[in-house]
């Protein structure tokens, strides 16, 4: 866990300065204890109890950390947000195939054994692709959606550039068709994970909606 993120997070008043204290592996189980009811429920039904039992301490202590349910659900995806970025920034840091078409498949297929590593954290993400009424679940949205936005557009620029993408079409739209393909993907993912035939073939549906993004927007 990232310990400048609780500082700033302390400074805020989101969490408490006795939170801070805690040792590394108590932080860590309090966050994974309500990852796993947020990514569960909706906000209102989330049960501090729950979460308090799960973590090994009382309601009461939550609350000192916390004061708010609310702020929990900050701290949790402030922390969720961290990493992601992280992983994604390192991500694209790296060596790639050559070819447009091939850099995006690779991401696409990057982007689902993400999720595979981390289970919860895919379902909190989805979850809170529906907390439509909650300011923290719009900010989370925009701050995922800004970050892949600035990497697909990176690819897509770079694609125009070696004459293997369309340069008549603005390469924010191209980026925001990409985008859109590819988090429909990941609903029918979530959506497979529980139903009775399985989960889907990523790789034949990444393979798929490549060969119908390039359709479109080849050079």
């Amino acid at each position: 866990m990232n310990e400048n993120i609780v500082i700033a997070l302390v400074k805020t008043g989101i969490v408490t300065a006795t939170f801070r204290k805690l040792e590394p592996d108590k932080k860590e189980l309090i966050y994974r204890s309500g990852l796993k009811e947020f990514s569960a429920d909706v906000f209102d039904r989330v049960s501090l109890d729950k979460i308090a039992r799960a973590a090994d301490i009382s309601k009461g202590s939550l609350i000192q950390y916390f004061r708010h349910k609310e702020n929990l659900l900050i701290f949790i995806s402030e922390i969720f947000l961290t990493e992601y970025e992280r992983y994604w920034d390192d991500y694209f840091t790296r060596e790639h195939p050559v070819r447009a078409r091939d850099r995006i498949a690779t991401y696409l297929m990057a982007r689902f054994d993400y999720w595979e590593m981390d289970r919860m954290e895919f379902n909190f993400y989805i979850k809170m692709q529906y907390e439509n009424g909650i300011n923290i679940s719009r900010r989370l949205r925009e701050r995922i959606m800004a970050l892949r936005s600035k990497h697909t557009l990176a690819m897509i620029e770079r694609g125009i550039a070696t004459g293997e993408i369309r340069g008549d079409i603005e390469p924010e739209t191209t980026a925001l068709i990409v985008q859109a393909i590819s988090r429909n993907l990941e609903i029918s993912y979530q959506a497979s994970l529980g139903a009775s035939r399985g989960k889907i073939n990523i790789k034949e549906a990444v393979e798929r909606l490549t060969t119908l993004i390039f359709d479109g927007i080849s050079a």
